[in-house]
């Protein structure tokens, strides 16, 4: 749903205004396409996502460019960034963008919607020997739709060495920037 951009923001008509239940800042969310297609079908696959976020920091408005593209090189790399979600405000929560959709639903309006396929994590069972204070680990849990409009912002996750399975577990990387060191509530 489109509402009003805050004033600080200039409008475009590639961009959505949602605000955020964690706080009472807004979200903008754009889409670019890499992908040209000569004709619009009913579901389009984009690869690339600019978040725009208020710090919490010096709250300043901010961007993350977040990728989700199964072929980012031509020697077939891949590259899914992880995005903080809002599924509950007393809770940070994590995902895995696969997929970025733009879907046109039938019907007189002809209404666009902006899905995503995300992988959530969810809290892992396994504990490092050395555990530190606000230590996150993660590991990969279900797959589900989402709309964007719940992105809060990009995260940065490291592999948990030395955990049973490499490959799907994680750390919150919290003290990537001041603004996720706050958000983690160190």
């Amino acid at each position: 749903m489109q509402s009003s951009a805050p004033s600080s923001i200039p409008p475009s008509p590639t961009r959505l205004y949602a605000p955020t239940a964690r706080s009472k800042s807004w979200c903008v969310i754009s889409i670019v396409s890499h992908v040209s297609v000569a004709h619009w079908s009913q579901v389009q696959r984009y690869d690339c996502i600019y978040l725009h976020y208020t710090s919490a920091e010096d709250y300043r408005n901010e961007v993350d460019l977040l990728r989700c593209s199964p072929d980012f090189q031509a020697n077939s790399d891949t590259w899914f960034d992880c995005v903080n979600i809002n599924l509950d405000p007393a809770v940070l929560d994590f995902a895995r963008i696969l997929y970025l959709f733009c879907c046109r639903l039938p019907g007189p309006e002809k209404r666009e919607e902006d899905v995503a396929l995300v992988r959530l994590f969810k809290p892992a069972r396994w504990k490092p020997k050395t555990f530190w204070e606000n230590c996150r680990v993660l590991e990969d849990g279900r797959t589900m739709f989402m709309l964007p409009k719940y992105f809060i912002r990009g995260a940065h996750l490291i592999n948990a060495f030395g955990a049973p399975r490499e490959d799907t577990t994680f750390y919150l990387n919290d003290v990537v920037d001041s603004d996720w060191f706050i958000r983690a509530g160190n």
